[in-house]
């Protein structure tokens, strides 16, 4: 399937490199919902690259932006889509501290399947 791939500039934070499932849609006049693939995230001073992208669906709800990664239990939501953006940076970068950078065996079966989805990417 070809994507068109779009780097956001001015209509949401720097660091999110996004592709559309639907070719040719600016990212700036994306429908209420959409289903978008994340290949890099900054946040601060962090910058992931990823080996495989990160599907994320974003929508509008009930007065809300919602970004959401049912794969890796990620979600960022606010009603200004900037700060929903921001969210889900934050969301990504703390689950990748706190689940994947742990090498412990102390934690549950669910969250070391999600340490091992995290660390593929």
């Amino acid at each position: 399937m070809d994507t068109a791939v779009e780097t956001l500039h001015s209509t949401a934070p720097k660091g999110l490199e996004l592709r559309s499932e639907n070719p040719g849609t600016p990212l700036h006049s994306v429908p209420p919902q959409e289903t978008m693939f994340i290949s890099r995230l900054a946040y601060e001073n962090r910058e992931f690259t990823f080996a495989r992208d990160i599907q994320v669906t974003m929508r509008y709800e009930d007065g809300l932006w919602i970004y959401e990664s049912k794969e890796y239990r990620l979600i960022g939501y606010d009603e200004n889509r900037e700060e929903a953006e921001l969210a889900f940076k934050e969301d990504f970068v703390a689950t990748w501290n706190h689940i994947g950078c742990d090498d412990t065996d102390n934690m549950t079966q669910r969250a070391k399947q999600l340490r091992t989805k995290l660390r593929a990417l």
